[in-house]
């Protein structure tokens, strides 16, 4: 009687061995008798005689011919994983992620993402470990696209929630706020505001205006 080799078996009276199928494999000293099944986090081709290990960013189920390779939106850390882990929301993972990525500030992602989305104008973000959302920049501020933070209107502008740019005051008003204007103020009668004007110039001894004059 000759052994089957490794990667074969036979069965009682058997003339010829037989390949193990992909997914399978086997391994015995004296002959082995079955294929066994691969484990799951391994792979096995045709007439394996030992399981291969998925590496990190990968994974398989049992009786696997081939690792697969994580989808973008998820992640594997560990070698022999029997499944990719979904990313959370402000991280990202690319397509064989072997850990989660944080979203950079100005940017967000939602849970599975593959990259992160940037803050649209009038939103920023900034939050420690990756933002999943982002959120609305308030009246008397302005965010261009990807902020990571708020900035306030220079005096003589002013703007509203939600806002990408500050709007100009315009003639016969004005805007001043420390911590940046929410609205322009009409000038008083007996004074004069140009355009972006930071505060009301007195009319002098001999000359008048009307309210909201330029």
């Amino acid at each position: 009687m000759q052994p089957c080799p490794n990667g074969k078996y036979s069965n009682n009276g058997a003339a010829t061995c037989i390949s193990c199928t992909t997914g399978s494999y086997s391994n015995a000293a004296d002959g082995p008798t079955e294929c066994l099944t691969c484990d799951a986090g391994t792979s096995c081709g045709e007439e394996a005689t030992q399981m291969e290990v998925c590496l990190a960013g990968s994974f398989s189920g049992a009786g696997s011919a081939s690792c697969t390779t994580c989808l973008e939106g998820t992640h594997s850390s560990a070698d022999e994983s029997a499944a990719c882990v979904t990313c959370n929301a402000g991280k990202f993972c690319p397509q064989g992620a072997t850990e989660m990525e944080t979203c950079q500030p100005g940017k967000y992602s939602n849970n599975a993402a593959g990259t992160c989305i940037s803050c649209s104008a009038g939103s920023y973000s900034n939050t420690a470990g990756g933002a999943s959302e982002c959120t609305t920049c308030d009246a008397g501020k302005f965010c261009p696209e990807e902020s990571t933070s708020m900035q306030p209107c220079p005096n003589g502008k002013y703007s509203n929630n939600g806002a990408a740019t500050c709007i100009s005051c315009t003639a016969g008003s004005y805007s001043n706020a420390a911590d940046g204007p929410t609205e322009c103020l009409t000038c008083d009668a007996g004074t004069s505001c140009g355009e972006e004007a930071t505060q009301m110039e007195v009319c002098l001894a001999g000359s008048f205006s009307g309210a909201g004059s330029a």
